[in-house]
């Protein structure tokens, strides 16, 4: 994500191979809860993004 500033799930599941997708969602609500990170888009199709600083 730092490249690119965002990425899909399945992006986050290819890196993280090792995760289940249940860990990688859980991971993801924490960097979001955290004000890390936002969600762009619908719930299908959508990415997370870098939040703005």
């Amino acid at each position: 994500m730092g490249r690119n500033e965002k990425g899909y799930f399945k992006d986050f599941q290819d890196i993280f191979t090792e995760l289940k997708s249940m860990d990688i969602s859980n991971l993801l609500r924490e960097l979001k809860n955290e004000g890390k990170i936002v969600y762009k888009g619908s719930r299908n199709a959508g990415y997370w993004q870098l939040a703005k600083a």
